[in-house]
């Protein structure tokens, strides 16, 4: 009997979370970023400004690869 009532308390479905209050939006681009040729092993660089919506503390990660990109403050002349 233990059994039964534990494969019968299986098939049975998780209870629903409650809904949440906060709204998650995606964060707004106001300079997208643009399109850049280079050649292969080329350095390049991309730039943009973005605006967290909802969220002042919302950090923004670059992934290549998912990789982490490290920020540089290289520059060539």
């Amino acid at each position: 009997m233990t059994k039964i009532n534990y494969l019968e308390g299986s098939n049975r479905s998780a209870p629903t979370p409650a809904p949440d209050d906060s709204v998650i939006q995606a964060p707004m681009f106001t300079q997208p970023l643009k399109d850049v040729k280079v050649a292969e092993n080329q350095a390049v660089h991309f730039e943009a400004k973005i605006i967290p919506v909802g969220d002042p503390k919302m950090k923004i990660e670059w992934l290549r690869n998912g990789v982490a990109i490290q920020a540089c403050e290289c520059r060539r002349v």
